[in-house]
Order: C-alpha cells, then sequence, then structure tokens
C-alpha cells in the first residue's frame, strides 16, 4: 500500500506544481477555482506534498526508491517506444 499511496501523493503534487508552470505561457485562461489565494493555496499543497514524500522516503526509503524507479524505468519506456518522433525537414 505505501507504493501506491507514495506514488498518489508524488503525482498529484506534481500536477499541482505544473500550475506554475502553465500560468506563465502565453494565452492561459483564468480560471476562479485556480485564481483562488493564487500562489498560497497550490504552494501550500506543493509543500506539504513534499513534506509528506520526504517523511515517506526516510519511513521507507526502499519502497520510495523502487516506486521512483518504476518512474523511472516508466519514462525512458516511454521515451524510446512511445514518443512521437522528430520529424526532419
Amino acid at each position: 500500500m505505501f507504493y501506491v499511496g507514495f506514488l498518489l501523493n508524488a503525482f498529484s503534487v506534481l500536477a499541482v506544481a505544473s500550475l506554475f508552470v502553465f500560468r506563465k505561457r502565453a494565452g492561459w485562461q483564468r480560471v476562479g477555482v485556480v485564481n483562488f489565494a493564487w500562489p498560497l493555496v497550490p504552494a501550500f499543497y506543493v509543500l506539504v506534498g513534499a513534506w509528506v514524500a520526504g517523511s515517506g522516503f526516510l519511513m521507507r526509503p526502499g519502497v520510495s526508491a523502487a516506486a521512483l524507479g518504476t518512474v523511472v524505468v516508466g519514462a525512458f519506456a516511454y521515451k524510446i517506444f512511445l514518443a512521437p518522433k522528430a520529424v526532419a525537414s
């Protein structure tokens, strides 16, 4: 159970942290839910999520490392087999 919980926390934190990236892009549509208490609410969520992930890593480093290893292997597999190929012009 710890494996799944660790990854769920990590990916939810990454999803919220992506708001900081997307808000800087041109054409970002402002939504009331996202604008409420910007940037306090998402920053607080990211900080608490990072603290939980860090605590989890300290409590069970083997399981946490296995979870991160799975993500790394999956990213490489995606890059090699599924990522769109660049077209030479």
